[in-house]
This record gives structure tokens, C-alpha cells and sequence, in this order.
């Protein structure tokens, strides 16, 4: 069950020297490489640094080999990562206990810094008590929507944004999501996967104008991923998107991730440097536009 070639890279990442990886960027459109790409090679790399085939390394206690998985990563983009070339990982072990590892990647292009994340893994514990919250709106099954255009090693089926009573949006950006063609049962090539997913919020930062394209620019400033429960990429996962705070063009946005039994298995937070681009002409978003 290979890789989709546009994911590849993804997973792709060698160590050349101690906590030293490398990888190539995916041949991205436009000037910069899309930072769920960027997010979920840091995380590979990470895991590669904690384990290589689910097992953990370095200094853990053997009775936790098999249950070393990423809870949570948190870093800031520091300058565009560009398409088509060789990134280096450098990852610092900051601990290493009975419980955690945290990993510092910081990522590497041209000689210049491009990106930096803190990765925390946790070993499978069974828990006191579970709580989740629920989906905020109601939603159809995935067959009910159209799929998306343009992204055709995704399967993205987009639902309509929600809006209370006060012109407040309770989801700004609601879609099913998932990779296209079978996935290994391998749980770090799912996790980097459900990395890279966290970032496809599509225009729901900028909820007043959802199917406006082409009219801004935007920027991704930092990213939270939180990663509850384990889940598969290639499962439908539905995505729900809520713009918090738009001010000084800078716009936050949350999502909630969850499988197709309503499992909350991740969160994301991220801030965005939204600017309009004076005397652009809206187009039609690319996942609205119809095959040529």
C-alpha cells in the first residue's frame, strides 16, 4: 500500500548523523511549500529521533517500547519553506522519562532557519476517566457532499460554514477529509499524516469571505496540534473550523478532528497574517473549480 507521490515526502526523511535528518520538499505550487507539509516533516522527524519502527529508543525503560506515541506539538514558521529541495531536521532531545520524550526540531533550508516546533510523545496509559466535546453542528455523511477539486491524493468533501443567530460563526470551515488510497498500518506514518491534515483549513480563517480566492495573502505565524486518540488518515475524519479573533490582520482559527464514530482524536490552534491585496480579482477557490 505505497504513499500517494504528493504525500511522499512526507514520510520520506533519512537520519544522516545523530539527531541530523534530511528530506526534499514536494514540488508545491507558488513560492512556498503548504505548512501542513512543513508540520508533519517535523514530526516525522521527531518520531524518527524517539523511534524507528513504533519502538522506543534512547534512554526509555523496555517495558514501554511499543506505546511511545506524539501528544502534542507546538512551533512558529519563521520564513517560507520553498518547493522542490532538500530540508534538513536538526532534533534536540530536551527529555527522556519514564513517560514523555521532547524532541526541538528545528528545520533547515539554504542555510537558514525556516521552522521550529517542540514535540512532546506520551506512552499509552489507560485513564481515570474520558470526556470529549461533541461536534458543534450537525453534519451528513461524506457521500452527501461533492468531492473537492484538485486535490486528487485527498478525498475533501466540504460542508457549508454555520452561523449563530448574532452573525457569529460556530464553525467557519466544516469538511470530511481523508487520504485518498490505503495506508500501512504503521501509527507514526498515520500520526505525520493527521499532521499534515490539521492544516488544510481551506479559507475558514477569514470566515466573512469563505469562497472569496485570490483577494489576500496569508501567512501561517505558529501551529498547535494536540492528538487525543489515535486514528487513521486513511478513515473519514470530520474537521470542524471556528475563527476566534480577526484584529490587525491577524486572524486565529481552531479546529476539532474527529473520526467517523465522532471520536475526538485532534485539535488544532493556529494564528495567520491575513492582508488584502489591493486591486485583486476574486477567483474561484481551487477545490470549487471543475476539471479541465
Amino acid at each position: 500500500m505505497p504513499l500517494p507521490d504528493a504525500l511522499r515526502p512526507i514520510v520520506e526523511i533519512e537520519e544522516t548523523a545523530p539527531d541530523r535528518f534530511s528530506g526534499r520538499t514536494p514540488d508545491w505550487p507558488g513560492g512556498r511549500v503548504f505548512g501542513g507539509f512543513v508540520v508533519a516533516q517535523a514530526l516525522v522527524a521527531a518520531t524518527k529521533s524517539v523511534s524507528s519502527d513504533g519502538a522506543a529508543a534512547g534512554d526509555l525503560p523496555s517495558e514501554l517500547v511499543p506505546v511511545v506515541r506524539p501528544h502534542s506539538l507546538h512551533g512558529y514558521f519563521l520564513s517560507p519553506v520553498l518547493p522542490g529541495g532538500e530540508v534538513t531536521f536538526d532534533v534536540e532531545p530536551l527529555r527522556d522519562s519514564r513517560s514523555f520524550a521532547l524532541r526541538q526540531v528545528t528545520t533547515i533550508q539554504d542555510g537558514a532557519i525556516r521552522a521550529r516546533f517542540l514535540t512532546s510523545f506520551h506512552i499509552d496509559e489507560k485513564g481515570e476517566a474520558e470526556y470529549q466535546l461533541k461536534p458543534p453542528t450537525p453534519l451528513e455523511e461524506p457521500d452527501r457532499y461533492e468531492r473537492a477539486a484538485g486535490l486528487e491524493y485527498l478525498d475533501l468533501r466540504i460542508a457549508e460554514p454555520v452561523v449563530d443567530d448574532d452573525g457569529t460563526f460556530l464553525s467557519s470551515g466544516r469538511h470530511w477529509v481523508r487520504v485518498a488510497s490505503p495506508l500501512p498500518d504503521d501509527w507514526a506514518v498515520h500520526a505525520g499524516l493527521l499532521a499534515y491534515l490539521s492544516d488544510q483549513t481551506r479559507l475558514s480563517f477569514r470566515p466573512y469571505s469563505e469562497e472569496v480566492f485570490g483577494t489576500h495573502t496569508d501567512a501561517s505565524l505558529d501551529h498547535a496540534v494536540w492528538f487525543h486518540r489515535p486514528a487513521r488518515a486513511d478513515g473519514w475524519l470530520r474537521y470542524e473550523l471556528q475563527a476566534l479573533s480577526i484584529h490587525g490582520n491577524r486572524s486565529t482559527v481552531r479546529g476539532l478532528m474527529f473520526d467517523k464514530e465522532g471520536a475526538l482524536v485532534m485539535s488544532m490552534a493556529q494564528e495567520l497574517l491575513v492582508r488584502p491585496v489591493p486591486g485583486a480579482e476574486p477567483q474561484v477557490p481551487p477545490w470549487r473549480r471543475q476539471p479541465e
